[in-house]
């Protein structure tokens, strides 16, 4: 509202003149003010919406818009979390910055004695997967061992490296070390185009740079690899291990394995073959990923092909099929591993896949510890097994001492203790012989006769079961000891066991404290799919354990000396 009206008239001002009009401006559209760049806390989650929000990425509800440093960043962390594309991208990279026409990337194995092939272009699948540079030979080997970049020119060969093959169509090519941490880790070897200049000066200080600049991130980056690939081995021994310690028999708890093994690690087949107790041959026990119609019937003996020559040299083995381009590495490959119980084989574990990662050493280490839990399995399952059937039978000879001793004629014992040497030891064939009356210090077997046998007949000189009898029975008057077809040189027993068609024999002594009283003989036979188990070591505590009961019932036939106590606590 106006003033209220003053008491008296004010004297009038004196007038200012008027200021200019001031020009008017041309009207221009106002200027964005840069986007502000976001302040992130120290402890920002990068997985939160709100830092989506504040560093530029699209919300759900929010059309995308492009931030070039953040797909950089993702492009990047993307790479050093995936080895095989960061080491195809370095390599890629040192092509890309010479123009050259072929290379390769290759790192040091853990033990640093040998490089490997990682990445390469121009070169077969077939000479990537097989190459294995020592350090200190050839040009990778030597600019690995000095840690100094080398330019080679011409097609002749430099003469530092006389091995060096001649290739017309490399004119030129730089191989520079890989550092990271200040030590060598690998090496880039570039090659240059036929067609182009050769390389210089520029080239080697380029592809040395990268290899200084790269070589941290990528041993980051291998690192990574390593620790994903031995979680994933500590998940699946872990499966194994929980299907192997169930309460299912052996052979359902193997089949389980080899499924689940073929599911997790992405492989055609995967089987396991389990050494027989002679160890002349491995049987198929579980396979998956192919039908057998009886795998008892599938045998291969030791040294035959792929698993027998693994259960033979005792080290793992990889084969690819030549019969398809030498070229492809997706072609079939098998691995075999051998499985063992402590330090003793008992079986192989083979796979088969057309996965080019079969052959690397991740993959050949995963299947070696898989390997080692079933090896202990088998080997736990088989110690309780033979300590509950040891017991079983030792319980069943004292009865059958019992019955031994009760036995009126020397041929109605002879008979008892073959027909009980062939049931208790699960033999084919068993034989008896007693010490003459007038031989009470033998010395060959024409001081024994041949009471008894069952199972078989066993004839004079020329027959080929009487043969192989003759020379056990001798062995074990030599010796006076329990004598098997393994404990023999296999060229002196292999003919007559051929010949008699004898897959394994054990020989135990009949002892009466001090007297050699008899010989009690088993054997098992080759059967038509080609069984061979031998003797186990429980096998001939128990022959000897029956042996000694027929001894004892058999000394008042052969006209034996008392026994001697005190010798007999001792042996």
């Amino acid at each position: 509202e106006p003033p209220p009206a003053a008491a008296a008239t004010p004297r009038p001002a004196p007038a200012v003149p008027p200021a200019p009009a001031a020009r008017p401006r041309p009207i221009t559209p106002l200027a964005a003010p840069p986007p502000k760049r976001p302040e992130l806390g120290a402890f920002a989650d990068p997985f939160s919406p709100d830092f989506a929000v504040s560093a530029g990425l699209p919300e759900d509800d929010e059309p995308a818009r492009p931030n070039a440093r953040v797909e950089s960043l993702l492009e990047a962390l993307e790479l050093l979390l995936d080895f095989d594309r960061f080491s195809s991208h370095v390599l890629k990279l040192a092509l890309d910055l010479t123009n050259g026409a072929s290379g390769s990337l290759m790192l040091l194995q853990e033990d640093r004695r040998a490089l490997r092939i990682i990445a390469a272009a121009g070169l077969s699948d077939i000479v990537v997967q097989k190459t294995r540079q020592r350090v200190g030979e050839g040009i990778a080997g030597r600019v690995a061992a000095d840690g100094e970049p080398l330019l080679l020119v011409g097609t002749i060969g430099d003469e530092r490296f006389r091995q060096r093959s001649e290739r017309k169509e490399i004119r030129s090519s730089v191989c520079a070390p890989v550092i990271a941490e200040g030590q060598v880790i690998g090496v880039l070897n570039i090659n240059s185009d036929p067609t182009n200049h050769p390389f210089d000066e520029t080239q080697l200080r380029t592809v040395a740079a990268l290899g200084r600049q790269l070589g941290s991130p990528l041993d980051r980056s291998r690192q990574l690899r390593r620790m994903r690939g031995r979680s994933f081995e500590l998940s699946v021994r872990a499966e194994i291990e929980a299907i192997a310690s169930s309460q299912d028999d052996m052979v359902s708890r193997m089949r389980r394995i080899t499924a689940r093994l073929v599911q997790m690690l992405d492989i055609d087949t995967c089987a396991i073959w389990l050494l027989d107790e002679a160890r002349h041959g491995l049987t198929l026990r579980a396979v998956s990923g192919v039908t057998v119609a009886s795998m008892d019937a599938v045998t291969v003996p030791v040294g035959t092909g792929l698993v027998g020559w693994v259960a033979n040299n005792l080290r793992p083995l990889v084969l690819r099929n030549s019969a398809d381009d030498p070229n492809d590495a997706t072609r079939l490959t098998s691995t075999g591993v051998p499985i063992r119980w402590h330090t003793e084989l008992v079986g192989v574990l083979a796979v088969e896949s057309t996965s080019k990662n079969t052959t690397d050493d991740d993959r050949l280490g995963l299947l070696a510890s898989v390997a080692s839990v079933i090896g202990e399995q088998i080997g736990v399952s088989r110690a309780y097994e033979d300590s509950e059937r040891k017991v079983t039978m030792l319980s069943a000879l004292s009865e059958l001492g019992v019955a031994f001793a009760a036995a009126q004629e020397s041929s109605n014992l002879a008979k008892l203790v073959t027909f009980s040497a062939s049931t208790v030891l699960e033999s084919d064939v068993a034989t008896i012989r007693f010490r003459r009356v007038d031989a009470p210090n033998p010395t060959g077997t024409h001081d024994f006769e041949l009471l008894a046998s069952h199972g078989g007949s066993i004839g004079g000189v020329g027959d080929p079961l009487g043969d192989l009898e003759e020379y056990i029975t001798r062995e074990v008057i030599a010796k006076r000891n329990p004598c098997r077809d393994a404990d023999l040189p296999l060229q002196d027993i292999e003919p007559l066991m051929q010949r008699s068609n004898v897959a394994s024999f054990l020989g135990a002594p009949m002892m009466s404290g001090r007297d050699l009283v008899g010989v009690v003989v088993v054997y098992r036979v080759q059967d038509a799919i080609g069984r061979n188990v031998g003797y186990r070591d429980e096998e001939i505590e128990i022959a000897m354990r029956l042996a000694d009961y027929a001894a004892a019932a058999a000394a008042r036939f052969v006209g034996a000396t008392e026994p001697d106590d005190d010798y007999d606590a001792q042996h």
